[in-house]
């Protein structure tokens, strides 16, 4: 022993295989990679619920917008008969609205049958109907 070194100073250089006390087992690193892991896929799983929120809503819009391609026209009843028809694309709805959403061909018979149009959306001008206008 050289000078300076005291024989309860020096350990032995613990061998490859044997961990040392701060040098984590094998278990342990992966005891280790699994918990990294989880919080990894539990940041994915947030991701996909996310992106599902999303998809959902735009698959909800375009449903939404597809329904109203299809049925752009809304109405007005009163004792259960049509009595005033509107554009469904110039007329705002609310919830205390008694109408109903209808289709171009029932706006037009509504129409045929003596419903007065809205004068804020013009329906008939929409629906063409000056050509059928009764004689």
């Amino acid at each position: 022993m050289g000078p300076g070194h005291h024989p309860l100073h020096h350990q032995p250089a613990a061998p490859a295989s044997t961990p040392g006390p701060l040098t984590p087992s094998r278990l342990e690193l992966l005891q280790f990679l699994r918990r990294y892991l989880a919080a990894e896929l539990a940041r994915v799983d947030e991701w996909i619920r996310r992106e599902t929120l999303r998809e959902e809503d735009r698959r909800g819009q375009r449903m939404r917008a597809a329904r109203a391609a299809e049925r752009p026209w809304w109405i007005h009843h009163e004792d259960g008969r049509p009595i005033r028809p509107h554009h469904a694309g110039r007329f705002i709805t609310s919830r205390h609205d008694d109408g109903q959403p209808c289709t171009r061909p029932q706006a037009l018979t509504a129409l045929a049958q003596g419903a007065e149009p809205c004068s804020g959306c013009q329906p008939e001008t929409e629906l063409n109907t000056a050509r059928l206008a009764p004689c």
